[in-house]
């Protein structure tokens, strides 16, 4: 929802796809594909805050 109402690549996803590793992280159900899930999500973290931030950023520091 928040990437239609911006883009799929605008740095406030950022903050939406950290609550989705949180609650992926403390599921219980189903830990594997979880697992890969949260990757997932924490490199199109990385990918959005290394555009955002550019790679001497301290901001990005975060996310590595």
């Amino acid at each position: 929802m928040i990437a239609n109402m911006f883009a799929e690549d605008h740095p406030i996803i950022i903050t939406y796809n950290g609550n989705l590793i949180s609650s992926y992280s403390k599921s219980t159900e189903d830990k594997e594909a979880n697992t890969q899930k949260v990757k997932q999500i924490m490199d199109k973290n990385l990918e959005i805050a290394k555009k955002t931030f550019k790679e001497t950023s301290m901001h990005l520091l975060y996310h590595l």
